[in-house]
């Protein structure tokens, strides 16, 4: 049963996603990219930029407790030297999780710099235009391509950065779409209905889905969404459709 779509609110509800059991995971998949080459090109990538700066902060920088926290995602970001193939110490989390204590070091760098070097203008100018420059690139690219620096590792494994890392999570043209679909959600589902959709549309649920109504985000929504209908629950699965007047179609699950 399809339903077409309109307007927007504002509300906060559980964000879930579906557990092993019901969705079968490719843990042989997994394996073959989540490796050493794979994890080292990973933290380049992400951290590779900040490395020189955060390091003169890092040199510089009074604050010897704010230290403690990047050693930590250091190590962790590392854990593959010594336990080469095991995914559950999550290198790939504590890379992400690196770059944000590598940026505060970044930053009180490139200050440093800006205070002690002659031509410390020019210089800061440069380093601040190309962060800039990548910054302003990712908000303006079609939403299904990927940055220029992720697409370099995408192209070696396309499994291992996050795709909300690679990609916008949706064309900016199409916001309005997909708020005036969670509008209808709120406005025609039960109150604790369950909807499911894609990974990337978790946030907009998050901010915008209203009462006990509960997201479950995954790769394989319409899997995920008839694993959820069989237990007797009321559900809704969110999709693209080529076909419809709107660009978002909710189905009910349990009345087609």
């Amino acid at each position: 049963m399809f339903y077409a779509l309109a307007v927007s609110t504002q509300s906060t509800p559980d964000i879930k996603t579906i557990t092993s059991t019901e969705i079968p995971q490719n843990n042989k998949e997994l394996k073959e990219f989540y490796n050493p080459i794979d994890l080292l090109l990973f933290f380049i990538v992400v951290n590779g930029l900040l490395l020189a700066a955060a390091a003169i902060g890092f040199l510089n920088i009074k604050n010897t407790l704010l230290k403690i926290p990047l050693l930590v995602c250091l190590m962790g970001s590392f854990s593959w030297l010594a336990f080469p193939e095991n995914r559950y110490l999550l290198a790939d989390r504590w890379i992400i999780l690196a770059g944000i204590f590598l940026s505060v070091f970044a930053g009180y760098g490139i200050l440093h710099l800006i205070r002690n070097l002659r031509r410390r203008f020019t210089i800061a100018g440069c380093i601040l235009g190309a962060f800039a420059v990548l910054g302003v690139s990712f908000a303006v690219i079609p939403h299904h391509s990927a940055t220029a620096l992720y697409g370099i590792i995408g192209l070696h494994s396309e499994h291992l950065p996050p795709l909300t890392m690679q990609f916008n999570s949706i064309d900016v043209e199409d916001n309005d779409e997909l708020l005036s679909a969670i509008a209808w959600i709120n406005k025609n589902t039960e109150q604790d209905a369950l909807i499911v959709g894609q990974n990337h549309w978790r946030g907009f649920m998050e901010l915008y889905l209203e009462n006990e109504r509960t997201y479950h985000f995954s790769e394989d929504p319409q899997t995920t969404a008839e694993a959820l209908s069989k237990r007797g629950q009321q559900v809704y699965l969110v999709e693209f459709s080529s076909t419809s007047p709107t660009l978002f179609v909710v189905k009910d699950i349990n009345n087609r």
